[in-house]
């Protein structure tokens, strides 16, 4: 496969977003470049309690498992869509939130609403679609991507 998720670049930025360049947070890897085949063995899918708050471009974590956690920048969403085949089987009917890039809508308010990329199914058809942190997510159906140290 020649397709590779490199960390080290800045994400897919869609139209009418930009980058939150102080919410954003770069993995604490040993590794920055992965195959879509490297990557799906180092992603993982963390579930969200009922009671977490992502508002406002901040993990306040009251469940440990996201707590610390490297989250997944949206880096790999591009890489994904190109290649759906690629995405594996456990994550159909989940909708993916790669909360490691932060994006804000332009232009800029005196309350910022904050963007993650999500990944998500819909009829057959693998998607991304920009979600406000500035909502509260149903834990049967959103995940947050992480990867493993």
């Amino acid at each position: 496969m020649s397709d590779f998720v490199d960390f080290i670049i800045k994400p897919f930025c869609p139209k009418g977003y930009v980058i939150a360049q102080r919410a954003s947070q770069m993995p604490r890897l040993a590794y920055l470049r992965l195959s879509l085949a490297e990557l799906k063995e180092k992603i993982v899918l963390l579930k969200i309690s009922e009671h977490e708050d992502l508002t406002h471009g901040i993990v306040i974590v009251n469940n440990s498992k996201i707590r610390n956690k490297n989250l997944c920048g949206s880096q790999p969403v591009d890489s994904f869509l190109k290649n759906p085949a690629e995405i594996p089987i456990e994550w159909h009917g989940k909708k993916i939130l790669f909360l490691g890039t932060f994006f804000e809508k332009e232009p800029k308010f005196d309350y910022v609403y904050m963007f993650v990329s999500c990944l998500y199914e819909d009829d057959g058809v693998w998607t991304r679609k920009m979600v406000t942190l500035n909502r509260s997510f149903d834990p049967k159906v959103y995940v947050v991507a992480a990867l493993k140290n």
